[in-house]
């Protein structure tokens, strides 16, 4: 008779759990805790070394709340971390868009900017020839200027 030998599977590892259902455990481990706690503190009442034990329980809850503190407050900076790198991030590809779009208006802008000068130096070109015209032409023709009213006479 031959044994039939079942191939060796490896256990696969759970998924981790989402944030979500972390927190519901959490709660509900409280809860378990609160639960727990209330069934000594009736059971304890004739307990000789309830004093012992509840020292114990205070320690005990202590050092729950040092932990958590201590990584809540590691999550606190992480998100804090995560927040400026996001910053910084999104800093930086504001600049580099707007040193692209700078980059592509240059030449747009240069253009313009080449055109509006060659506009302006022919209007001033036209301005100038009239101004040279008109200075010959009224060197000639300047009026006197008017003679001065004669004072009012006195009886």
């Amino acid at each position: 008779m031959t044994e039939e030998i079942s191939p060796v599977v490896p256990e696969e590892e759970p998924a981790s759990p989402s944030a979500g259902d972390a927190w519901n455990d959490v709660v509900a481990r409280m809860g378990d805790l609160g639960e727990a706690l209330s069934r000594w503190t009736k059971a304890a009442v004739d307990d000789p070394e309830k004093t012992l034990r509840l020292e114990e329980v205070r320690a005990g809850i202590n050092d729950i709340a040092r932990k958590a503190d201590v990584t809540l407050s590691e999550a606190t900076v992480d998100l804090g971390q995560q927040f400026r790198q996001g910053a910084e991030r999104t800093g930086q590809a504001i600049n580099d868009a707007a040193e692209k779009a700078s980059a592509a208006a240059a030449p747009h802008v240069a253009n313009a900017l080449a055109g509006l000068a060659a506009v302006l130096g022919r209007a001033a070109e036209k301005v100038d020839g009239a101004a040279s015209r008109g200075k010959a032409e009224s060197a000639d023709d300047v009026p006197e200027p008017p003679a001065a009213p004669e004072p009012p006479k006195m009886p």
